[in-house]
């Protein structure tokens, strides 16, 4: 029993509107049965709907209501949730214009301060894979071609 609702609430999770009302009911039933691992089971189902859609539930499974679950809206099948701000981005906001009042981000201190290039020109840099192919470009050049065919 309790793998079987742990699989319906798995399912409802990703597909909530797969779950009927009257099947909901049937299996918030289980908090009062006599197994722990079906009641944590069956509890854990009636707390995934108190997020997804409280009105499913009946009233004394609901909860009490929060903050949360007033600004909660039940989406319908398809409908797609676009939010047109994101809690907390005032504070970055205030950051950026800050670093703006400077008049130079960290990108361009950092680009700056390395002085050598100032006239834009290109900087050729050598890897430590270019040294190892030009060593073995050299070894074999100095093995006779008659032990490089054996």
């Amino acid at each position: 029993m309790t793998v079987g609702i742990n699989a319906i609430k798995e399912l409802v999770a990703r597909c909530p509107l797969s779950m009927s009302e009257d099947l909901l009911q049937d299996l918030a039933l289980y908090k009062t049965h006599k197994d722990k691992n079906v009641v944590m089971s069956s509890k854990a189902l009636i707390q995934l709907f108190r997020s997804l859609n409280p009105q499913m539930l009946h009233r004394k499974d609901r909860g009490k209501p929060t903050e949360f679950s007033k600004e909660a809206k039940i989406q319908c099948y398809g409908e797609l949730e676009a939010k047109g701000y994101i809690p907390g981005a005032e504070v970055l906001e205030v950051e950026e214009n800050a670093e703006m009042e400077d008049g130079q981000d960290g990108w361009e201190i950092a680009s700056m301060s390395e002085g050598d290039d100032e006239d834009g020109e290109w900087v050729n840099v050598q890897h430590s894979s270019d040294e190892e192919q030009t060593e073995v470009t050299e070894k074999l050049q100095s093995i006779p071609e008659d032990e490089r065919k054996a």
